[in-house]
């Protein structure tokens, strides 16, 4: 089969021009992220569903590929990962049907069976750049065994190169690329990746109990924004963790400080699973600025905590659909 990572721009580009269905669907307002809903776990399912919030409709595509895969979206692009046998790892365009075929994460195991870290959990996978507009594009991937670790694969290339830096990183939260560089969020603070070596650029760990962390790109600057969660008897029999708060800052990468910040202007943030985005609601319909738009990203979750959240008065309001944001492209 293929490489479509090895074909040319302009071809790659006029094919995913002639098969981009999904403006019939998305309408003019393509920078808002599609939802793309939780599955009930059926392999037989060849359809995924998407709920978009501008026509407040739900759409369903044809994407057998998906079924029984553990799925990240990133630049517009799906990552199927399979939990088991080879552990292959592919790109997926949800429109254009366009493929890339990623190193299986097997390489990235301690292959010894009798050790329990034999085995790895994809965590986050993100891409540099929309792959459909340029082959200059880098793809990392972060993993736990017993601790996070993290791994890069260029386009040519036959296996993930790991980091093997990783002393004192912690926990990682979020990674996200932003003006030429990969940053992460773990409980130590911010990270960038330089020459494949991570390093500390913020020192920050007070974040407290019951929370998710998340980078997103706001009007050129770099946000963390923190989620906290109590737990509350959703169904009213089962206690889950529920965001009742959001806190954002915004990052000085040169001078290695973070302010916090409570207006967004004409923009809100969309967080989810894997990545998390930011838009003009100017140029968009039926978002509303200075809120916050989240799914359940809760360790151990079921989908129910979702919602938008206005971060000047600090109300959430009414909840949307699950579980992750998929952002139309070519």
């Amino acid at each position: 089969m293929a490489n479509w990572s090895q074909l040319p721009y302009d071809l790659l580009a006029t094919i995913a021009k002639r098969y981009a269905t999904k403006e019939n669907f998305c309408g003019p307002s393509s920078q808002l992220p599609l939802l793309m809903l939780a599955t009930d776990n059926d392999n037989d399912n060849d359809y995924r569903e998407f709920y978009s919030i501008s026509k407040k409709e739900i759409c369903r595509f044809f994407l057998p590929e998906l079924k029984g895969l553990k799925c990240f979206t990133t630049q517009g692009w799906i990552c199927m990962v399979e939990c088991k046998g080879i552990g292959e790892m592919t790109l997926l365009h949800p429109f254009s049907r366009a493929k890339i075929h990623l190193p299986p994460h097997t390489g990235l195991r301690d292959w010894e069976p009798s050790r329990e870290n034999s085995f790895v959990t994809i965590d986050n996978v993100v891409l540099s750049a929309n792959t459909s507009l340029t082959s200059d594009y880098v793809v990392i991937v972060s993993y736990s065994r017993h601790k996070s670790y993290l791994a890069f694969w260029r386009p040519g290339e036959l296996c993930w190169t790991k980091i093997e830096d990783v002393e004192g990183f912690g926990e990682l939260w979020d990674v996200h690329w932003f003006n030429g560089q990969f940053y992460m969020i773990t409980t130590t603070g911010v990270w960038v990746v330089d020459d494949c070596e991570p390093r500390l650029i913020i020192q920050k760990n007070n974040y407290g109990p019951r929370k998710q962390l998340y980078l997103v790109e706001v009007s050129g600057a770099l946000l963390l924004v923190s989620q906290f969660g109590k737990y509350e008897k959703l169904d009213g029999t089962n206690a889950g963790l529920e965001a009742y708060e959001f806190r954002v800052w915004k990052l000085d990468l040169i001078r290695s400080k973070a302010k916090e910040i409570r207006i967004l202007g004409d923009r809100a943030i969309f967080l989810g699973v894997n990545g998390s985005i930011s838009v003009d609601v100017s140029k968009s319909i039926g978002v509303k600025p200075n809120h916050i738009y989240f799914t359940d990203n809760w360790k151990g979750g079921d989908d129910r905590d979702m919602g938008a959240y206005n971060l000047y008065t600090g109300i959430s309001v009414s909840d949307i659909c699950p579980p992750t944001w998929v952002i139309p492209s070519l």
